[in-house]
């Protein structure tokens, strides 16, 4: 593939997911499921006739949510993507067939719907409620946002195991809401992850940041959910300095921070102003060894803070021409250190960018955090130390 990708979505795109030749986007806020395919090796179309509507064999539509995120099965070439049956209103994942022929119609793509709502839990106000996705271990999470309190499965965690492509055992979970009833939304408010934990914004009367602990699938133990002041991008992780995760923060004015338990910590340096404030179109953030990376529709920027050294990555914040409206930042899973962004619009609304440069992919040298290729063995870490000597710089 090229190093440097620049191309059109078709359309309104959210996410991108790749495999080794092509990369595919979903268009966001549809009462259809829209997905378009490129070419990786020269932005040119995948497809004859361009994106593809989705249908089930009874030709019944799926409405995308703001924030379609995708997963790529790269054993089964299928898509998958969170979205609501408009048929009867029910929330799950659909399943898009990339492996058809270049001719195929968007109903010869499905290749299936796993419901995990209950029927008629997940009605479409302007748009679908379910939330971004995000993975943790082999599952995969989506919250079934419903204005008000719900009686059945709305406002309650959605979540499909990657590996059995089937519902997670026991889902929908429960999670603690703090007594909010959800305000109408005209867009879903996106979650985050951090180690074994998911983060829900709670917009309501009040707004709340909720946790769910994905060990033992029920609120997290300590004082959650708590108070914070408004909701916007997703929560990201608060890292220690040699990249384990500690908490999460928001990316709100301030960038307020929480450990596990939901007790207020004081803000890493300089994150308020190397990350600060984006926007509720924003997705998830990416980490990489002790990085996060998180997209700024605001500004259409990438941001980039190190919590092994407290500051701003170098070459960061990463600026973009030809788009607007940038929102989210996506792995590689075929060129490491590569980051892809898909944004609102602009003739180049997909492109992608070397995670430590800032520059083309691959033209430099790859670096991958160690910690991704060597597992931690207690039998190399010092259980105490004869000498520690500072040589350099000298004491002046």
């Amino acid at each position: 593939p090229p190093s440097n990708f620049v191309g059109s979505a078709g359309g309104d795109g959210w996410a991108v997911a790749l495999s080794s030749t092509q990369v595919f986007n979903v268009f966001h806020h549809q009462p259809k499921l829209e997905v378009a395919c490129h070419q990786r090796s020269n932005a040119s179309s995948c497809w004859i006739g361009g994106a593809k509507t989705v249908t089930d064999g009874a030709g019944h539509n799926f409405a995308t949510s703001n924030a379609p995120g995708l997963y790529f099965d790269k054993t089964t070439g299928h898509l998958l993507v969170f979205a609501v049956r408009t048929s009867d209103s029910t929330a799950g994942v659909a399943c898009i067939d990339t492996t058809k022929p270049a001719s195929a119609t968007g109903a010869q793509l499905f290749c299936g719907f796993t419901a995990l709502s209950g029927v008629g839990d997940a009605p479409i106000a302007s748009t679908a409620g379910v939330s971004d996705p995000v993975q943790v271990g082999t599952n995969w999470y989506s919250f079934n946002e419903v204005q008000g309190t719900g009686t059945g499965t709305e406002n309650k965690l959605l979540c499909f195991n990657l590996a059995t492509h089937l519902p997670c055992s026991t889902q929908p979970f429960s999670v603690a809401l703090g007594g909010v009833a959800l305000s109408p939304f005209p867009v879903t408010f996106p979650i985050g992850a951090s180690g074994t934990k998911v983060f829900i914004q709670v917009v309501g009367s009040t707004n709340k940041l909720t946790c769910f602990d994905t060990v033992t699938n029920s609120t997290c133990g300590g004082s959650w959910p708590v108070a914070v002041t408004t909701a916007e991008g997703a929560p990201f992780p608060m890292l220690g300095s040699t990249g384990t995760p500690t908490g999460v923060c928001l990316p709100t004015a301030g960038n307020p921070c929480f450990n596990f338990t939901g007790v207020r910590v004081t803000t890493p340096h300089g994150l308020a102003v190397d990350i600060g404030q984006n926007s509720f179109d924003n997705g998830p953030s990416l980490v990489s060894g002790t990085r996060v990376y998180i997209a700024n529709a605001s500004t259409a920027t990438v941001d980039c803070y190190d919590f092994a050294t407290s500051v701003k990555c170098a070459n960061f914040p990463k600026s973009f021409l030809n788009l607007s409206l940038l929102y989210t930042v996506n792995p590689d899973p075929n060129q490491p250190n590569c980051i892809w962004v898909n944004s609102d619009d602009g003739s180049q609304q997909i492109q992608n960018f070397d995670a430590t440069t800032g520059g083309e992919c691959g033209k430099s040298l790859i670096t991958i955090p160690a910690s991704s290729l060597v597992a931690p063995s207690k039998q190399c870490t010092p259980t105490n130390y004869t000498l520690l000597q500072l040589i350099s710089p000298s004491r002046n």
